[in-house]
């Protein structure tokens, strides 16, 4: 089970955090720079002017902000209350849980595309075949990048191959690398 205390402000900003070691989620400008090349392999591969994007587990909300700039109509959903309340952009992002699709975000919107990045991992593999049929009905298309190392903060440590066999709607993309998502 997913602990929400998990995704608190030690999570994104303490000491120990694993993204305090190049200022992270405490840095917007760091995260900025990241995120506006991510953003524009995505936006030019995807072709979003004016479309409407998803992003899971969206945290502060760094990549949705740089695909506003974009003229993207993005929009993002995190349960980490710390993370939303500290966006700069919480009015585009829901605080919530993925796994509940009885949400105004899941129930009213259709999307071009839905991405997620480092994030499906994070939920508990009893909860992922729902996930992928319930994002299936409102995307046309989906790109997630599925972090295959060992590491202890993903519940769901599956090989790329199992991610790639459950059952995505066709057009959507899983990657390890950026380089793979973008070509």
């Amino acid at each position: 089970m997913i602990q929400k205390q998990e995704y608190d402000k030690s999570y994104f900003q303490g000491k120990e955090s694993r993204y305090s070691h190049n200022g992270g989620y405490s840095d917007y400008d760091t995260m900025k720079t990241i995120n506006k090349e991510l953003a524009n392999k995505v936006f030019d591969r995807f072709q979003l002017k004016g479309k409407k994007v998803l992003e899971l587990g969206c945290a502060k909300g760094f990549l949705i902000k740089v695909l506003r700039d974009l003229k993207v109509e993005a929009y993002g959903i995190d349960f980490s209350e710390f993370a939303v309340n500290c966006s700069k952009i919480k009015q585009y992002i829901t605080l919530g849980d993925v796994r509940d699709f009885n949400q105004p975000i899941f129930l009213e919107n259709k999307f071009d595309l839905i991405l997620s990045f480092n994030f499906l991992e994070c939920i508990p593999e009893e909860n992922i075949i729902d996930l992928v049929n319930n994002l299936n009905k409102i995307v046309y298309q989906q790109i997630h990048r599925i972090n295959v190392e060992v590491n202890s903060i993903f519940y769901n440590q599956k090989s790329i191959k199992w991610w790639k066999e459950l059952p995505w709607k066709p057009r959507t993309i899983l990657f390890n690398s950026l380089k793979e998502a973008v070509q």
